[in-house]
C-alpha cells in the first residue's frame, strides 16, 4: 500500500491526537464555503 496517493490516518474522534490532526487542515464541512456554495457560512 505504499504506493497510494494518499496516508490513511486512525484516529478515535473527539481526542486530542484527532482534534490536533484536524485543526492542521481543511475538512469537508469547510469545503462549500471556500467555494462559495454556502451563503451562510462565508468565513473563508
Amino acid at each position: 500500500m505504499d504506493h497510494l496517493p494518499y496516508k490513511i490516518i486512525i484516529l478515535q474522534q473527539g481526542t486530542f491526537k484527532w482534534l490536533e490532526w484536524r485543526s492542521q487542515g481543511i475538512g469537508a464541512s469547510d469545503a462549500p464555503a471556500i467555494m462559495g456554495a454556502n451563503p451562510i457560512n462565508t468565513t473563508f
